[in-house]
């Protein structure tokens, strides 16, 4: 069975955009896309009004549906091709608009075609709020939307009034419906899955790329979809990198397992643009005891965020939570602890121990603050529990999505909630 939405969903969505532009007052949302990334929503909010493919502006007029400005023509052929097979699109062909030739040259992302456009509703002179220049998680700290997009808006547009509204906008849409939560159930099932596939693959003498594939395998198979994923090879349980096996992005062979290691992933697997999230760690053989106690901290972090999760506790308290078994240890964090999904916007502050030798000297080695320590926790808020805990070199990381009910956390993963050994 493969979940969809309905359109009372798409009728919910519209409204809380059209009470949006009431309450702050605005003449119209410009909301701008994320790069077509299918299955990578860190940040959609055009699909989100959509319910189709990712990467466009979307003009939403007060008191009126609204209208997509389509990054290429293609996507104007994709959807002839859906309404063709009667699949369940919002938008009619009517307002969708690409970049009209010898008037809007180029993309409808671009300032020039969504000027014109915005001349066409006679909204250049109006108050209009914008999505998409606020900080979105760790990859866009000033937002999606280019410098140059919305320069050329501004200075086409020169009567109107441009506010940034995503920092009041994004808490409203993190609240999912129950629909909603159906989807982001079947992602989770989906790692599950594909944790189920990273175990079972594991063994001396294996490659990485090999357990790569076979959760990606799983992922697809499950009806999901997965841009990438982390996979890291810890030789001895000693590795504080993280982010995607070398091998795929520099030119080198893949790390082979050997007995001692341990393997950690963090799997992002999506359906219908709602993502899960997976921390997995499987110990291969005998590990190194500071593995064994790393693993039991982040088990008590975990168990201490799922005792702070409750509607109207605040991010920053729940961060605190997970937090403080980890300092009672004496061990440090590399990752976030705990993070918002859908969108990404919540995130625990990180970074690499000073107490690290090579750490010296890097000027700068960085590191995140904790981010939305103040927003207040809803019923339908989802989040990635990401317990880590690391000793010197020596770390684990687990947990699965949990999502807040009006009782409480409700655990969506089973298999990523303790260290697995092989």
């Amino acid at each position: 069975m493969f979940p969809t939405l309905t359109l009372d969903e798409r009728d919910r969505r519209w409204a809380l955009a059209q009470q949006f532009i009431e309450t702050h007052g605005l003449d119209a949302l410009l909301v701008y896309g994320e790069r077509d990334t299918v299955g990578q929503p860190l940040y959609a909010p055009d699909a989100w009004l959509t319910n189709d493919r990712p990467g466009n502006v979307v003009v939403v007029p007060r008191g009126d549906d609204p209208y997509v400005l389509v990054q290429l023509h293609i996507g104007v052929g994709q959807h002839i091709e859906a309404l063709r097979r009667g699949e369940s699109t919002w938008i009619p062909p009517e307002r969708m608009i690409a970049g009209r030739a010898g008037r809007n040259p180029g993309s409808g992302r671009g300032s020039a075609a969504i000027a014109a456009f915005l001349a066409d509703m006679r909204l250049d002179a109006g108050r209009i709020g914008v999505i998409g220049l606020e900080p979105a998680g760790a990859s866009f700290p000033e937002g999606v939307m280019p410098h140059g997009t919305f320069a050329g808006i501004e200075k086409r547009c020169p009567k109107a009034c441009f506010t940034a509204v995503g920092d009041d906008w994004h808490p409203l849409v993190m609240a999912r419906s129950d629909e909603e939560l159906v989807l982001i159930g079947r992602s989770a099932n989906a790692g599950e899955a594909m944790c189920a596939a990273i175990i079972e693959s594991t063994r001396p003498g294996v490659g990485e790329h090999e357990i790569y594939a076979a959760a990606m395998q799983a992922a697809f198979a499950a009806g999901a979809t997965s841009p990438w994923l982390v996979l890291v090879a810890a030789h001895d349980g000693e590795n504080i990198g993280w982010g995607p096996p070398a091998w795929t992005y520099r030119p080198q062979p893949p790390e082979l397992i050997r007995n001692g290691d341990v393997v950690l992933a963090e799997l992002f697997p999506t359906y219908g643009m709602l993502e899960s999230q997976q921390q997995l760690a499987v110990a291969v053989g005998d590990v190194h005891p500071d593995v064994v106690s790393a693993a039991e901290v982040a088990r008590a972090s975990y168990q201490a965020g799922l005792a702070a999760l409750r509607p109207h506790t605040t991010f920053g308290q729940l961060n605190d939570a997970l937090q403080q078994p980890v300092n009672a240890a004496g061990g440090w964090v590399l990752t976030p602890l705990v993070h918002s999904l859908n969108p990404h916007l919540l995130v625990g502050g990180c970074g690499l121990s000073p107490e690290l030798p090579d750490v010296s000297r890097y000027p700068a080695p960085g590191g995140l603050t904790t981010r939305g320590s103040e927003v207040v926790l809803q019923p339908g808020f989802s989040f990635a529990f990401q317990a880590n805990c690391a000793f010197g070199r020596r770390r684990v990381n687990i947990g699965g999505t949990v999502v807040l009910t009006e009782r409480g956390p409700q655990e969506l993963n089973r298999l990523p909630n303790e260290l697995h050994r092989r």
